[in-house]
């Protein structure tokens, strides 16, 4: 039911007072939204006992196909000679970064199924002596990383994670379903003490494939504020198909197959949760620990606006929080009742990842 629909229905109501009209109106946008929810869900790929990703979409008792795992992992140590670092970790490859990043010699280290690079000789004193980053070049389960992680170890025993990129990837059915799971997700997503919301990418292209993919970043307004708490986590949820369909940095909308979360959370707040050493990582990621308090879908209760009167709640929430509103959840704010088993569906999916990982 679009709003043209809407506004004419509501316009035959004539001899009705205000206030019956506009329960009437809320009532017709309130059975419009839930339609749209619904099909936003349907869209979600759903797994079958096996563990296929064809499970059938109306079956509401097959799980949808959420995969977490540990993406890009950057690591510190106080290795300060090149030859020791080459000799622990192989064949090292040379190669000029694209951007500056502070070091002087940057190299490529071979490991099947990862992309991992050594940076070392920094230009300031106050950085670390080296940096390694490590990053999956394809889909690999818990045991390959697990493993990858560990022999890193091995190598290189004193090094420190200072971020790890906590992601999620929610797969769907058509390219169109992602549209709608993006839409819902940056109409209902609440990430705590992120005050401003920033849409990137949809650019539009002349060529066949149409518009690229969306990104959505949740962060402070504070630049300054952001810098110097370094244990605020990055946040930001995007439109994504298969690697080897992306063009430059983006994806064409018709490739896109599934919609992607990453949270990047850096040392500080690793520390809080007994992430110290590479040990201690491989020991216990803590992705349900750091992750489950994000990944809650809200919406205002009582005369505050309406779902289909804004489309990012978390920009609202901070909109009417400046009105002078008390923004306590239950007062102010509830959980979005159709996207409860969404929610459940993350947790479960954190679990489990936290119980294939000890296990590998």
């Amino acid at each position: 039911m679009d709003q043209k629909t809407i506004e004419r229905r509501t316009r035959g109501l004539g001899k009705m007072d205000e206030a019956t009209q506009r329960k009437d109106y809320d009532d017709l946008m309130r059975q419009h939204m839930s339609i749209r929810t619904n099909y936003a869900l349907m869209g979600i790929k759903k797994t079958d006992e096996r563990g296929h990703c064809y499970g059938d979409p109306f079956d509401y008792g097959d799980p949808p196909d959420i995969e977490c795992k540990l993406h890009r992992i950057v690591f510190n140590g106080p290795y300060c000679s090149y030859p020791d670092l080459k000799n622990q970790l192989g064949s090292l490859k040379e190669y000029n970064p694209s951007k500056a990043d502070g070091y002087q010699k940057h190299c490529l280290s071979n490991v099947p199924g990862f992309y991992r690079s050594v940076a070392t000789w920094p230009i300031n004193y106050r950085s670390e002596p080296t940096r390694i980053e490590l990053v999956p070049r394809r889909r690999i389960e818990p045991k390959e990383h697990k493993r990858a992680l560990i022999d890193l170890m091995y190598a290189l025993p004193r090094l420190q994670p200072s971020e790890v990129e906590y992601a999620i990837d929610i797969r769907c059915r058509f390219a169109e379903n992602v549209v709608d799971l993006f839409d819902l997700f940056s109409r209902y997503l609440w990430v705590p003490s992120k005050k401003h919301v920033s849409l990137g990418g949809s650019q539009v292209e002349r060529g066949k494939d149409g518009r690229m993919n969306r990104i959505l970043h949740f962060k402070s307004t504070n630049a300054k504020k952001r810098q110097k708490n370094r244990a605020n986590a990055k946040m930001k949820l995007y439109e994504r198909g298969p690697d080897d369909r992306k063009v430059g940095k983006c994806w064409p909308l018709v490739v896109c197959d599934g919609l992607r979360s990453e949270q990047t959370v850096r040392r500080p707040r690793l520390l809080r949760y007994s992430i110290d050493t590479l040990y201690d990582l491989i020991e216990h990621p803590m992705f349900w620990a750091l992750n489950e308090k994000i990944y809650r879908f809200e919406e205002f209760k009582g005369k505050l606006p309406k779902p289909w009167e804004y489309s990012s709640f978390q920009t609202e929430y901070w909109r009417v929080k400046g009105l002078g509103y008390n923004m306590g959840r239950g007062q102010s704010t509830i959980d979005c009742r159709q996207l409860i088993p969404l929610r459940t569906a993350l947790i479960d999916a954190m679990k489990s990842f936290d119980r294939e990982w000890e296990m590998a």
